[in-house]
């Protein structure tokens, strides 16, 4: 859905920013879990599995919210597929009007 609200040339910024976020999240996870963990180990060592739960939660709620947002303004997911399809056409295409252009 994210790189269906973007132009195109800023795709390659949202999808690096994506897998900068990918890759930290394991960073800031296993101190939370570890944490969680020994200080619940003696009362509820169940503790981290309602924690991922709701973390998982939020993200559900957050994602379901953004999905509802966009498609009540009416934004059409599919019309960027159907782009993406001729996307290399029209690099040539402009390509050969350019050089048309220089002639």
């Amino acid at each position: 859905m994210l790189s269906k609200c973007v132009n195109k040339s800023d795709l390659g910024k949202i999808y690096s920013l994506l897998g900068s976020l990918e890759a930290a999240v394991p960073l800031l996870a296993a101190p939370l879990f570890t944490v969680v963990y020994n200080s619940t180990l003696e009362t509820f060592p169940g503790a981290v599995f309602l924690v991922q739960a709701s973390i998982f939660a939020v993200s559900g709620l957050g994602f379901s919210y953004v999905f509802y947002l966009l498609t009540r303004t009416g934004q059409d997911f599919s019309l960027l597929v159907e782009d993406n399809d001729d996307y290399q056409e029209n690099i040539v295409r402009d390509e050969n009007s350019l050089i048309s252009q220089e002639i």
